[in-house]
C-alpha cells in the first residue's frame, strides 16, 4: 500500500460506530451465531445416533430353567405377606428399535396383578413376569 492511499479514510477513520435507534445492539452471541455452520439435515446426527445405539436380543429360556424360574416365582409370590427384598433380572424391550435391555431391579414386590400379569415394586415399577429371566429372594 502507498502512502498516498494511507489517507485516504483520515476523514472518518476516528467517528464513533453507530448505534441505530431504532434497533437494539446485537450481543457479541448472536453476532458469532450469524457465523455458524448451517445444519441442512435437520436431525441427521440424532438419527445417526439412535442407529448406532445397540440392543440387546431377548433370550429365550429353555425348559428346564422355565421350570426353575416358576418356582422360585411360587416361592417369592408365597411370602409376599413377609415382603422378601428381591433380586429380579428382566428384559426391558426398547420403544424405538428391536431388542432391549437387561436391568436387575432390587425391592419389595409390593403387589402381584394376576389379570396384567404383573410384579409391582414397592417403588410402582411394574415388571411383566413374560420379561423375568432371574429371581434372587
Amino acid at each position: 500500500m502507498s502512502l498516498e492511499h494511507s489517507d485516504r479514510y483520515d476523514d472518518i477513520i476516528n467517528l464513533p460506530h453507530h448505534q441505530s435507534r431504532k434497533h437494539p445492539h446485537m450481543t457479541m452471541h448472536n453476532r458469532a451465531a450469524q457465523f455458524m455452520p448451517f445444519a441442512a439435515l435437520k436431525g441427521f446426527e440424532a438419527t445417526i445416533d439412535e442407529t448406532a445405539r445397540r440392543t440387546k436380543v431377548r433370550v429365550t429360556l429353555g425348559p428346564d430353567e422355565q421350570l426353575e424360574l416358576n418356582e422360585k416365582l411360587i416361592a417369592v409370590l408365597g411370602q409376599l405377606a413377609s415382603q422378601p427384598w428381591v433380586t429380579i433380572t428382566h428384559f426391558e424391550p426398547d420403544g424405538r428399535k428391536d431388542g432391549g435391555d437387561y436391568l436387575v431391579t432390587e425391592g419389595i414386590i409390593h403387589h402381584f396383578d394376576q389379570t396384567a400379569k404383573v410384579l409391582i415394586m414397592d417403588d410402582d415399577s411394574r415388571i411383566a413376569l413374560t420379561n423375568i429371566v432371574d429371581i434372587q429372594y
